[in-house]
């Protein structure tokens, strides 16, 4: 650490930041690949497994390392608190849905474009000034996703397409609601947060698996791979974000964790062949450009990140 800290310009904790960020979205692109490994689950019985699995992880690693106040932070959660927690259970819930039903690139692509959108809408309800460059990746985002809905209705399955477009959408109104509740002084723990939406989501696949008569029962490989994404995509994921987005501005953790868009279609493709259409790859790829536009234009900003981001 000494010699890397000897090196002018080069601050250690932002390295950490940097190296912490870059090893989330590593952990968070197996996502693709647990989907694809597992064989006959329905999306509700992998929602319930996975949130359950998200729940114990995130809420224990605030409760045993954040030394989160679970009482005072329930006790000022109020409504805005379970609107957070209502969003991120959409959000997840819609994304295993896309992954059911299309590619996990054209997934991937739409999630990621959840913080432009994020920024378009804070300007919109929370008065929030929207810089030029912001207008601009929009603009350019809107290309990209009409060309990935196009090529989705054209393949005669819109459902994946939409569902990813809906848990980008989730995700935006998610951070937008966060940032509402810390301008009018309400402060949310963002492990409790997390937890509330895995909660909603064990009690809404949970009963909808149900009515549906599937049960929860999973084989042993099904049920492995469902809890490895509440434990391990989701869970460390998030556990290795917060702590290296800390050390960086909201800007730079979004860039950085775009690795995730690129790595997790490319585990697919290589380990289930699965490839993306054409149309669709150009179309994410649009989007791609878009979202670095967008962060690479706030790489100025020095403000904290609020919380999760992809």
């Amino acid at each position: 650490m000494s010699a890397v800290a000897a090196r002018p310009g080069l601050d250690p904790l932002r390295l950490k930041g940097v190296l912490l960020v870059l090893l989330a979205a590593t952990v968070w692109s197996s996502g693709g690949p647990l989907m694809r490994a597992i064989e006959q689950a329905t999306p509700w019985q992998i929602l319930f497994w996975r949130s359950g699995a998200m729940l114990l992880v995130i809420l224990l690693y605030g409760l045993a390392v954040q030394r989160v106040d679970l009482r005072r932070a329930l006790a000022g959660f109020g409504w805005l608190g379970w609107l957070c927690g209502l969003f991120v259970a959409g959000a997840f819930s819609l994304s295993i849905v896309a992954l059911e039903h299309t590619t996990v690139a054209n997934t991937l692509f739409m999630v990621a474009v959840s913080p432009l959108v994020a920024a378009v809408l804070g300007g919109l309800l929370l008065k929030e000034s929207v810089r030029r460059a912001t207008w601009l990746a929009l603009g350019l985002a809107a290309v990209g996703l009409a060309v990935m809905l196009w090529d989705g209705f054209a393949s005669g399955s819109p459902l994946g397409n939409l569902a990813a477009f809906g848990s980008a959408a989730s995700f935006a109104l998610f951070n937008v609601t966060y940032r509402r509740a810390e301008l009018i002084g309400r402060k949310l723990e963002m492990s409790v947060v997390l937890s509330a939406g895995a909660l909603i989501g064990v009690l809404v696949s949970g009963t909808t698996a149900m009515a549906e008569g599937t049960g929860l029962a999973l084989s042993t490989p099904d049920l492995l791979y469902s809890l490895a994404f509440g434990v391990f995509q989701v869970g460390l994921g998030f556990i290795l974000f917060t702590s290296g987005a800390r050390h960086l501005t909201a800007a730079e953790a979004t860039l950085l964790a775009l690795l995730e868009v690129v790595l997790s279609p490319t585990w697919t493709w290589l380990i289930f062949g699965e490839e993306p259409s054409r149309l669709g790859l150009v179309g994410g790829l649009i989007l791609l450009g878009a979202m670095i536009l967008q962060a690479a234009s706030g790489m100025r900003r020095r403000r904290a990140p609020p919380g999760l981001v992809t």
